[in-house]
């Protein structure tokens, strides 16, 4: 799932596209994705996956040291404040 903000995209998505439907190159506004360093379910490598396939300087990972799984969920004051600065 995904959610624009001030015309930023910010990728909530936490399994990618398993399909293999999205065209990740044909996204026109930046990204924002939020993993936690210590999640065991879907690894840090999932994010720089996410991130390497968009177009050049649109994709910003934040890494969330020693947040596991649910980093947006426990940490929706650090997300949104990344959100609102540039």
């Amino acid at each position: 799932m995904n959610v624009t903000v001030d015309g930023r995209t910010v990728a909530l998505a936490e399994h990618g596209d398993p399909d293999g439907h999205l065209d990740w190159s044909a996204v026109p506004t930046p990204v924002e994705i939020f993993q936690g360093e210590e999640d065991a379910w879907v690894p840090m490598d999932h994010a720089e996956d996410i991130a390497s396939r968009l177009p050049a300087g649109i994709a910003r990972i934040h890494r969330l040291p020693g947040v596991g799984h649910l980093s947006i969920q426990d940490h929706v004051v650090e997300v949104l404040d990344a959100l609102v600065t540039p």
